[in-house]
């Protein structure tokens, strides 16, 4: 090898691992809704930021659940979704790298059996579906969330 490809070999060398951390990423997106807590995690495969490849996994909470059994889902007009990881050239995670718990999902209590007794709940009340979007969506009441599936879990140890 001649004293002038040595150069050029190495300046090759260098700029290719710059070009593929520089063009390629992995990218995972977070969304949630500030009412009903419902939320979907997205990973992106990009080139030049341009997504080639996406799967996405999708969190409903029980609130969500209940909202839906009383005909009245939440809309997410409140969603907000954040960058939370990137993965230049698919290794390195920085700017941004966002760290920590972000949902702490517990045992499902909104089931087959409640829901059910929730829409009967609301076939007997026609107010309860408005109310309940009132009272634990927009204004987040939590006692009144805890008291009504204390009601709804009590009418059906009654049947």
């Amino acid at each position: 090898m001649t004293k002038r490809r040595k150069p050029l070999l190495g300046v090759a060398l260098l700029t290719l691992p710059v070009l593929w951390f520089a063009c390629f990423d992995k990218s995972w997106f977070v969304g949630e809704c500030k009412h009903c807590g419902s939320g979907q995690d997205i990973v992106q495969f990009r080139i030049v930021g341009i997504p080639l490849y996406e799967y996405a996994y999708d969190y409903e909470t029980e609130i969500q659940k209940i909202s839906i059994a009383l005909g009245n889902p939440c809309l997410h007009r409140s969603y907000r979704t954040w960058h939370r990881h990137r993965y230049w050239g698919m290794l390195y995670c920085a700017a941004p790298c966002h760290n920590g718990i972000d949902r702490a999902i517990g045992k499902n209590w909104a089931t087959g059996k409640f829901l059910e007794q929730v829409k009967a709940s609301a076939v007997l009340d026609p107010e309860l579906p408005q109310q309940f979007k009132q009272r634990v969506l927009i204004e987040q009441d939590w006692k009144y969330l805890k008291a009504f599936k204390e009601s709804i879990e009590g009418s059906l140890t009654q049947n």
